[in-house]
């Protein structure tokens, strides 16, 4: 289990459950009663172990969940809608993919991609991979005629 959180009505735990021979992972969520353990049973599966998906995120009101993923070959964050038992409404859709060379899947790593929902807005850091190249005229070892 990783990257566990509450819901905001604190009655829900969603986290991540990994399968590391595998590279892989999915998002799940459990009741948390006050009387009882929670058994694997009562797991609700938001997302299939197809993939990496994970760090799962609340939105404020408790009816979307986002997490990391690596569908469609591209690391990004998706979201997915609950019903009221936090069943999934449709499949997951991308909420911000990054495929550009500039923000390669290759230079993300998941502890560098955090992020934080708010009520109207997702706040994330992302790793920026930039770079130069430089051009100079070699100068032959013979020639000492200076720079």
């Amino acid at each position: 289990v990783d990257s566990a959180r509450y819901s905001p009505d604190g009655r829900w735990i969603a986290f991540a459950e990994r399968d590391d021979a595998n590279s892989l992972a999915q998002v799940l969520v459990a009741p948390m009663p006050s009387d009882s353990p929670v058994g694997r049973s009562d797991f609700i599966e938001i997302t299939q172990r197809q993939q990496y998906d994970a760090m799962p995120r609340w939105s404020p009101d408790g009816q979307t969940l986002y997490f990391v993923s690596d569908r469609a070959e591209t690391r990004g964050i998706w979201s997915v809608r609950l019903d009221p038992d936090k069943r999934p409404q449709h499949e997951p859709r991308p909420v911000r993919t990054f495929d550009s060379t500039r923000f390669s899947p290759v230079t993300l790593a998941y502890e560098d991609m955090g992020y934080v929902i708010g009520a109207e807005q997702l706040y994330f850091t992302l790793r920026e991979l930039t770079g130069r190249i430089y051009l100079m005229q070699r100068k032959d070892p013979a020639d000492s005629s200076g720079p």
